[in-house]
């Protein structure tokens, strides 16, 4: 279990908020806190009632919780032009995400992308929509649970379980998720073309597929 070292909070109260925004490249407050945790070693960024917009993408880390007030007060907005995911990790353990929406507004890349064998996550009551891509990207990725995450009109899969080359994804649990109005799969589990390697041990459990192209 993570153990929490700090806990910073970020938003547009100045009184309130460790980390002050103001709704413009916001990324660069968010990102400065995640960064600070990380060197702390761990901890947790409540994002207080407010939209953010970003420049930029997220790159979030090991230890570190990211947490909303919830999907419709706690929404993460991407700029139309930037070109990168929404939150991204690498190889990274031991997090959370959840009570915040991600609206991609039709940029950047995926809306989530944890990839390389992120593992021992998990990701509840999260929002993606208007992705470029996908809305959940889970590349090689191990041993996470999404809980009441909903995917909503992104250009490719709602969500995307998908192997590497080198590695596969194992044991990820999909729990009341639903994935509506996207233009590929509601859930794709992917297998790699060159290694031929598939998803391992996935399952779903009150998930629905709505509307979606294929």
């Amino acid at each position: 279990a993570r153990t929490t070292l700090s806990f910073v909070v970020a938003g547009p109260w100045g009184d309130l908020s460790n980390y002050y925004t103001d709704g413009t490249n916001d990324h660069t407050e968010l990102q400065l806190a995640l960064n600070r945790l990380n060197t702390l070693g761990g901890g947790e960024i409540l994002l207080l009632k407010s939209t953010y917009n970003l420049g930029a993408g997220l790159t979030t880390y090991s230890n570190i919780g990211i947490r909303g007030l919830g999907i419709n007060a706690t929404i993460i907005k991407l700029n139309s032009t930037i070109n990168a995911d929404g939150l991204a990790g690498t190889g990274i353990s031991n997090f959370s995400v959840r009570d915040l929406q991600i609206n991609a507004n039709s940029a950047g890349q995926n809306g989530i992308s944890f990839n390389t064998g992120c593992s021992k996550f998990e990701i509840q009551n999260v929002l993606i929509k208007n992705a470029t891509l996908k809305g959940f990207s889970l590349e090689s990725s191990k041993d996470a649970k999404l809980i009441d995450c909903h995917a909503e009109s992104n250009t490719q899969d709602g969500f995307a379980v998908s192997t590497s080359t080198t590695d596969t994804a194992r044991r990820i649990r999909f729990v009341n998720c639903t994935s509506t109005s996207n233009t590929q799969y509601g859930f794709g589990f992917i297998t790699s073309t060159t290694s031929h390697k598939v998803p391992e041990d996935c399952g779903m459990i009150g998930c629905y597929s709505i509307n979606n192209l294929t």
